[in-house]
C-alpha cells in the first residue's frame, strides 16, 4: 500500500512537470508574436509622430490615496514642440509655471529645452 502511494505521488509529480513544460513551450511559441506586436505598435507610433511639430492639450488630474479615495485635483495645459521642448502649466487650484516633469529632468524654467 505504501509503495502504491509513492508511485502515485511520483506519477503526480511527473504529470505536474509535464504540464509546466507544456506551458513553457506554448509561451516560447508566442514570444515572437509578442515581439512583432510591440514592433508594430512602435512603428505605428513612429509613423504618427513623424509629421508632428507640436502638440497642445488641456488636462485635468485627480490624485488618489492608497484606498482609491480622491484627493487634490489640478487643471492646466501641456505643450510639446519638436524636438525637445515642453511646458506643463497648472492653472488650478493655484497658478504655477513650475513643471513637475521639468523639475525631474533638472530644468528650472517652465519651458524645458533638454
Amino acid at each position: 500500500m505504501v509503495c502504491m502511494n509513492i508511485q502515485n505521488s511520483h506519477a503526480s509529480r511527473h504529470a505536474h512537470i509535464h504540464r509546466i513544460l507544456a506551458m513553457l513551450c506554448v509561451a516560447v511559441l508566442f514570444l515572437p508574436t509578442l515581439g512583432q506586436a510591440a514592433g508594430s505598435a512602435r512603428a505605428q507610433l513612429d509613423a504618427f509622430a513623424a509629421g508632428l511639430k507640436s502638440v497642445s492639450a488641456h488636462f485635468s488630474q485627480v490624485s488618489v490615496d492608497a484606498n482609491g479615495n480622491p484627493g487634490r485635483s489640478a487643471q492646466g495645459t501641456l505643450q510639446l514642440a519638436a524636438p525637445r521642448l515642453f511646458r506643463w502649466q497648472v492653472s488650478s487650484p493655484t497658478t504655477s509655471s513650475s513643471s513637475p516633469m521639468a523639475s525631474a529632468c533638472g530644468c528650472t524654467t517652465p519651458t524645458c529645452s533638454r
